[in-house]
C-alpha cells in the first residue's frame, strides 16, 4: 500500500554534536540548530534592509556558540574540546514528528485561507446583489 500524498515532501532533520571525553568516556549531547536572521524594520525608511545571515547555534552548558559556517563551528569547538582530549561527532536523523507537525502547520494554514476567500467571496457576491437590488428600485 502507497502513503497518501503530502502537501510537503519536505524533510526536517535533528542535529546535535556528541563530545566524548577521552580520558572518562563520558559523552555529552550538544543540540545544533540553524537559525535565519532577517531584519524586518529599518532605523530609517530610507535605508535598505540588511541581508538575511544564517547561523549555526550549538547550546553547550547554558552558552550558545554561534557561526557562520560548520567550519568556524568546527574551530571554536576544537578550541574549546582539543583533538588529544576530546572526540566531537556530528549526528544527525531524520524528525518524523517535526515533518507531521509541520504538515498540520500547512493544512492549518490552508484551512484558514480558504475559508477567508470562501468568506471574502460570499460578502463579494451579496454586496453586488444589494448594488443589483437598488439599481433596479
Amino acid at each position: 500500500m502507497t502513503q497518501p500524498k503530502r502537501l510537503s515532501d519536505k524533510q526536517i532533520f535533528r542535529y546535535w554534536v556528541e563530545i566524548r571525553d577521552l580520558a572518562t568516556g563520558s559523552v555529552r549531547k550538544l543540540p545544533l540548530t540553524a537559525v535565519r536572521l532577517v531584519c524586518l524594520k529599518t532605523a530609517r525608511k530610507s535605508e535598505p534592509r540588511p541581508p538575511d545571515r544564517e547561523l549555526l547555534r550549538l547550546e553547550d552548558d547554558g552558552q550558545i556558540a554561534e557561526a557562520e559556517a560548520f567550519d568556524d563551528l568546527r574551530a571554536q569547538l576544537r578550541d574549546k574540546y582539543p583533538d588529544a582530549a576530546f572526540e566531537r561527532t556530528l549526528y544527525f536523523v531524520r524528525d518524523h514528528e517535526a515533518e507531521e507537525r509541520y504538515e498540520q502547520g500547512l493544512n492549518g494554514l490552508i484551512s484558514i485561507l480558504a475559508k477567508a476567500a470562501v468568506d471574502d467571496l460570499l460578502a463579494e457576491q451579496a454586496h453586488a446583489q444589494a448594488d443589483s437590488r437598488r439599481k433596479r428600485s
